[in-house]
């Protein structure tokens, strides 16, 4: 054999290493055994297919008389032994490197497995090619007689924690593979003789009480939770990959096993996944009521505390449209309306935002007292108009433009009305019906005499423009009925005013214009303005004289 390898790669055969190999793991996952396996033969073809059949009979005729001597499987075979003796035929395997106890144990064949078990019992803790041993295998299938005797064997040879705790390469043991699979029985046996199975995390660190709950083996998740253990359970035994725990995927799936949870472990409503996400988030997003209810009454503190983005509770079941949580979380925290994003938004911003006008229309005319929300501006300054203009809601926009309370002239942060930002959103070099929309929420706000924002209020203070050329310039309805009857034409500065460096006549008769209005006592549009936005006023100077060339290029463009 290794004459044979040695030619294959071209290397005398005493440098090949011993007949071993060290057994690779996915993902590069570590095998935790860090065991060396031995090479071991190609498993007849006859044995294989008897194995599969389960006739002991026929494996008594296979091996030879020597092999068929008894042997009393109470006594431990010494290390070494079964390699050494006559029982040479059981080592070998198929190509996934499973022997006949594997094979068998998937098979259920129970007689099979004994007397393969008198003849060879190192077969007890034999890995494949998966690291699976015949347990893992008999758990998988569910087979319970099979794990029921593999246990007591294990034991009285002492081998029990050997068997019971061995990992394959997914690093499950067989517990994580009967929540896995469902197999109820079997996770009642495999608990009843370890408990600490249950601690014991595979790949995905996952324990086997999450693993149940994502794989639906509801039944198994029951019959975990039903030990005593859990009085005194470590972390791991509710825990679940990128920092879960069991309740963040219990209440996705069962109401009776989040109750189970709770009432053993209540603190699990606080305990945060990788994004700051709490189990009421996952409530909140899977839009179930009666799981958001439970949560809030075991505790209501958990509607207080925002993921990693900044998002709570209420965030996210407003984005997600469940109107009845929701109204669970503003019945036990009245005032979770308060509650802001990272981007200062409320929760009815965020549903105007997700363009979810059912909610924003059922919360307003169930909880009148919440329509103040709908002028509150976030960090940028935009409200909740603001927003829709922005996402051409025209659904959103004509709601919020019903209600009287809605102040349609608020400015934000960057010097914007809605209404301007309906302007910026027309494209006048396309034709008239594809923008339709654009062009029914400008043509509402124009309706209700929504305004511009003041922008002409830098070119009067500065003496650009006389106060009766700003009474000229066009109101919003003005501007909108100019903008959609295909007008576009712009005013063009006068050659003398192009010339670098010399003012042209014209601005300074306006200068002089106004100055003597003023002089007169005639308010100017400056002082229109103050009388009757006052604060609006002062908020917008301070924004121009920040930014002078950007205010008087938006004038150019609103014009």
């Amino acid at each position: 054999m290794d004459e044979a390898k040695a030619a294959v790669f071209g290397v005398p055969a005493d440098a090949l290493p011993i007949t071993t190999k060290i057994v690779q793991t996915d993902s590069n996952l570590k095998d935790t055994r860090s065991e060396i396996q031995p090479l071991r033969t190609t498993m007849d073809l006859e044995l294989c297919k008897e194995a599969r059949s389960g006739d002991k009979n026929i494996l008594c005729n296979l091996l030879p008389p020597e092999d068929a001597s008894s042997k009393d499987p109470t006594e431990e075979t010494p290390e070494g032994a079964a390699i050494q003796g006559n029982t040479s035929c059981l080592l070998k395997v198929t190509p996934e490197e499973n022997t006949a106890l594997h094979i068998i144990a998937s098979r259920g064949h129970l007689e099979f497995a004994k007397e393969i078990c008198r003849r060879e019992i190192s077969l007890l803790t034999a890995p494949n090619k998966r690291l699976d041993t015949p347990l893992h295998c008999a758990a998988r299938v569910g087979n319970v007689e099979m794990v029921s005797y593999i246990i007591k064997l294990a034991t009285e040879h002492d081998k029990e924690n050997e068997v019971l705790r061995a990992t394959n390469k997914e690093n499950a043991n067989a517990l994580h593979e009967a929540a896995k699979y469902d197999r109820v029985d079997v996770a009642n046996i495999l608990m009843e003789k370890d408990p600490e199975l249950a601690s014991m995390l595979n790949c995905f660190e996952m324990s086997p009480l999450y693993l149940a709950m994502a794989s639906r083996s509801l039944k198994v998740a029951k019959v975990l939770l039903q030990f005593s253990y859990w009085k005194e359970a470590s972390p791991k035994s509710y825990a679940g990959p990128n920092k879960k725990t069991a309740l963040h995927a219990a209440v996705l799936m069962s109401r009776e096993i989040t109750q189970d949870l709770l009432q053993r472990k209540p603190m699990l409503t606080k305990y945060a996944d990788l994004l700051g996400r709490t189990p009421l988030h996952y409530a909140a997003s899977n839009g179930d009521r009666h799981m958001a209810k439970l949560l809030l009454e075991q505790d209501s503190s958990t509607a207080y505390l925002a993921d990693a983005n900044g998002l709570f509770p209420i965030h996210i079941a407003a984005s997600m449209e469940n109107i009845p949580v929701v109204d669970q979380i503003l019945k036990h925290c009245p005032d979770a309306d308060e509650l802001l994003d990272k981007g200062g938004k409320n929760f009815l911003h965020v549903a105007v935002k997700w363009k979810r006008l059912d909610l924003v229309r059922k919360i307003i005319s169930e909880k009148p007292a919440l329509r103040k929300l709908l002028n509150d501006q976030d960090n940028n300054g935009n409200t909740p108009l603001h927003t829709a203009v922005k996402n051409s809601d025209q659904g959103s926009v004509h709601f919020l433009l019903r209600d009287k309370i809605v102040y349609v002239n608020i400015i934000n942060d960057d010097g914007f009305t809605p209404l301007d930002l309906a302007y910026e959103k027309l494209d006048e070099d396309l034709p008239f019906r594809t923008n339709s929309t654009e062009v029914c929420i400008a043509s509402c706000l124009a309706s209700i005499k929504a305004c511009s924002s003041p922008q002409e209020l830098h070119d009067l203070e500065s003496g650009e423009l006389s106060s009766d050329e700003a009474k000229e310039k066009p109101s919003g309805d003005d501007m909108f009925q100019e903008r959609s009857s295909g007008n576009k034409a712009k005013r063009k500065p006068s050659a003398s005013s192009q010339a670098k460096g010399k003012p042209s006549s014209s601005s300074k008769a306006r200068r002089k214009q106004a100055s003597s209005s003023k002089a007169k006592g005639n308010p100017s549009g400056d002082d229109k303005f103050k009388t009757s936005h006052q604060k609006k006023n002062d908020r917008f100077k301070e924004k121009s004289s920040r930014n002078e060339g950007d205010e008087i290029g938006r004038q150019v463009n609103l014009a």
